[in-house]
């Protein structure tokens, strides 16, 4: 999703940021954490500006306000090493083969921390839009 409001932005549980034109990871994490992570870099969050649109500003290559080469560097620094253990970790714990939950029907691979389908979040997400909009038409 590219600039969502901050409204159904901070409805994420989780936001992946990559830089424009390459794509390179910026930031992988909570998106409640995400303003905090940008302060920490320098790089606060300015009154009344949405966070998207202020991150998305700063990780596109060639605009006078571009930090995309130091966020990079910081994930890779930061929070890669992270993610990798976390990986390897999961890596070493037994699970199912694809044909075992195939046969399951997706059910056992909905155990963790996003059980609810990806088509359910999109419905949620677009009925909270459909509200918000019928609330405020003005913001169309």
């Amino acid at each position: 999703i590219h600039q969502p409001r901050h409204e159904v932005a901070m409805l994420f549980d989780t936001a992946m940021l990559m830089t424009l034109g390459p794509g390179r990871m910026a930031y992988s994490g909570p998106m409640a954490g995400a303003q905090a992570y940008w302060c920490d870099r320098g790089c606060p969050v300015p009154p009344n500006v949405n966070p998207t649109d202020h991150f998305l500003d700063l990780l596109t290559p060639d605009t006078p306000w571009d930090r995309s080469d130091d966020f990079v560097m910081a994930y890779e620094k930061y929070q890669l090493p992270e993610i990798r253990r976390r990986v390897s970790e999961a890596l070493r714990c037994p699970g199912l083969a694809a044909a075992d939950m195939l046969a399951t029907g997706g059910q056992a691979a909905r155990a963790g921390p996003c059980a609810v389908p990806f088509g359910a979040q999109v419905a949620a997400l677009l009925r909270r839009k459909v509200r918000l909009t019928l609330r405020r038409p003005a913001a169309l």
